[in-house]
């Protein structure tokens, strides 16, 4: 007589059932860092769109002495190739300065992603040297 050695039924719902488990909690954990991940790299894209606009008008300014009432004139004046929009599908929008602040109407907002720390002063100048160069060709 030789002795076989079978997987019971319990056995077999025992270890299915600690996959399923280790599964679940696996899978949401990477469903989690998905989603942050995403959220992340959409916030950075938001915020470099909204960096180019407020570049553009900085420009806008140089050039024609007042500020821009829309993005479309922008675009109009070859500042812009198009209007940008927020890849959470949010709405970008001027957020007013002091009047005198000399980055008056520059800030721009998301309604997604909120504001950004004003470029410095260096960063203003290096963008403005490059956007002329694009702007003379």
């Amino acid at each position: 007589m030789t002795n076989k050695r079978a997987v019971t039924l319990i056995e077999l719902v025992v270890v299915v059932t600690i996959l399923a488990i280790f599964a679940s909690i696996v899978s949401g954990i990477y469903v989690n860092y998905h989603l942050r991940t995403k959220a992340s790299a959409e916030k950075s894209i938001c915020i470099e769109k909204r960096k180019q606009i407020q570049y553009a008008e900085e420009l806008f300014v140089e050039d024609l002495g007042n500020h821009s009432e829309n993005l479309q004139n922008l675009v109009n004046g070859g500042y812009l190739t198009d209007i940008p929009g927020c890849p959470s599908g949010g709405v970008y929008a001027w957020m007013p300065h002091d009047e005198g602040d000399p980055l008056y109407q520059t800030q721009v907002v998301c309604s997604v992603h909120g504001t950004i720390n004003p470029p410095t002063e260096a960063e203003v100048k290096q963008e403005k040297e490059k956007g002329k160069e694009k702007h003379k060709k």
